[in-house]
């Protein structure tokens, strides 16, 4: 959210109202780009890194910012988006 607050774009702050805000087109795994926004369920959400398999976020509230690595067999996100005006 801060990240895209600082290019201009104002984002909700909760994932719930993201998603209903109508900012966000939907898109497949494969097409995820660089700052685009992986969401891990309804409830937490980061961006997408460099590299594939990679997000930049908190693990959760108050944790520190940090790359994280996911797997299809663990921790990963469930849906990615591009932000309306992004990029």
């Amino acid at each position: 959210m801060a990240a895209y607050a600082r290019a201009g774009i104002r984002l909700p702050h909760n994932t719930v109202a993201m998603l209903g805000s109508g900012k966000l087109i939907r898109e497949r795994a494969r097409a995820a780009r660089r700052g685009d926004l992986a969401f891990y369920g309804s409830g937490h959400v980061e961006l997408v890194g460099r590299r594939v398999g990679v997000t930049f976020g908190a693990a959760h509230s108050g944790t520190v910012i940090w790359w994280h690595h996911y797997s299809w067999a663990g921790y990963h996100p469930t849906m990615f988006f591009r932000v309306r005006g992004a990029g």
